[in-house]
């Protein structure tokens, strides 16, 4: 399939201004003729470059150009994934706190009996008793007395939760922090019971003065029904040094929904997934795959994405799909820089997918998929042990 070039309104209006310039200049005979207004000149070369690179955007690909897009891709998150193997978050939580190696948790009787002393002084049969977490009742600064090995709590006229501990049996001091600082809950009903759900979150826990992680709950806006209130819309935030994982969810109406959950280390992490649903009727308490009415679905990575604009809600709705069914409802593309460069199919015989490029040729997509697997095994397996 060919793709031409499409103008975009903003370079239109660019080569509309370029020519009224031009026309101008003609146009004057005066004792300036032929002399040329440095501040136009600029003004000129800045636009013709932002028109070179809207139309460089939009420039076909050959098939050999989008094999080898693809596999950068997929390199890239090999880097990505490697990065974040050796990030500070990584170290805290997994080789710290936990000591995971090969699929072992090496430091759980630690990490346990930290937590179970923890319950002595921060008052959980409160949250059980009222089913709810009140900041002010449990505002504080808890510390571990590692020469007791217990909790201390220590009042403070604010309403802020701050807890201070070791992240390793092997420290003899605190060098972590939690603060807790916004919390605010609303009453909702499920399944006919009155429970307490989050509205606003923010807690954040430095170690040695570094931000490590972030939880930014900003909204949630749960369905106003008298029986089943789930949220419909959220807008939330995870950092994860270095990574940033974002969640958003839109109610358009009230059966129509967007959903993007986003993650970005700035640098080479770069994955998001994407969706729009339509359902059918907005009794949530009965919601099951037969309730979706339309699904479009978007996974990016980096500048790769792949798609389905089609029957993806229809195929859930199937038990046990053919092959010809799932290549005809889901209609995948695969997509480079949002242009279209391969159709994916499922093949049945092979277990797998293959991918049909613009000129009729095809290939397995194993040939990508099996050795970015090994390489990620390889880069994890520190952690996981052997697949």
């Amino acid at each position: 399939m060919v793709l031409k070039n499409k103008f975009s309104f903003s370079s239109l209006f660019v080569l509309l201004l370029i020519g009224l310039t031009i026309a101008a200049c003609n146009k004057d005979e005066g004792p300036m003729t032929g002399v040329t207004d440095p501040m136009e000149e600029e003004m000129e070369e800045v636009m013709e470059e932002e028109m070179e690179e809207e139309m460089e955007e939009e420039v076909e690909t050959t098939v050999e150009e989008d094999k080898e897009n693809i596999q950068t891709t997929l390199d890239n998150m090999l880097v990505c994934v490697e990065d974040m193997t050796s990030a500070r978050a990584i170290d805290v939580l997994l080789r710290d706190f936990l000591n995971v190696s090969e699929g072992e948790v090496y430091n759980e009787d630690w990490s346990s009996g930290l937590s179970e002393s923890f319950d002595n002084v921060f008052d959980f049969e409160h949250i059980d008793e009222n089913g709810r977490f009140n900041l002010t009742h449990h505002a504080g600064w808890y510390s571990y007395n590692h020469a007791t090995a217990t909790w201390n709590k220590f009042p403070v006229t604010d309403n802020v939760v701050t807890v201070q501990f070791p992240t390793s049996p092997e420290l003899d001091a605190n060098n972590a922090t939690i603060v807790i600082d916004e919390y605010v809950d609303q009453a909702i009903i499920l399944d006919g019971e009155e429970l307490y759900a989050p509205l606003n979150l923010h807690a954040q826990l430095n170690v040695e003065g570094q931000k490590i992680f972030e939880l930014d709950i900003d909204k949630v806006v749960y369905d106003a029904n008298s029986t089943f209130e789930i949220p419909v819309e959220i807008d939330a935030r995870l950092f994860m040094d270095p990574m940033d994982i974002t969640l958003d969810v839109v109610r358009n109406s009230s059966t129509e929904f967007t959903g993007n959950l986003a993650f970005n280390d700035g640098n080479s992490c770069r994955m998001s997934f994407e969706a729009d649903v339509t359902l059918k009727d907005d009794d949530f308490e009965n919601l099951t795959e037969e309730s979706i009415d339309k699904l479009h679905a978007k996974v990016r990575i980096g500048d790769l994405s792949i798609q389905s604009l089609a029957g993806l809600a229809e195929l859930l709705g199937q038990e046990d799909p053919s092959e010809s069914e799932i290549n005809s409802l889901l209609d995948l593309d695969v997509l480079f820089k949002d242009l279209k460069i391969a159709d994916l199919e499922y093949d049945e015989a092979e277990e797998n997918f293959v991918l049909f490029y613009k000129d009729a040729s095809s290939e397995s997509a194993a040939n990508y998929i099996d050795s970015f697997l090994e390489e990620i095994e390889a880069l994890i397996v520190e952690f996981t042990g052997e697949w």
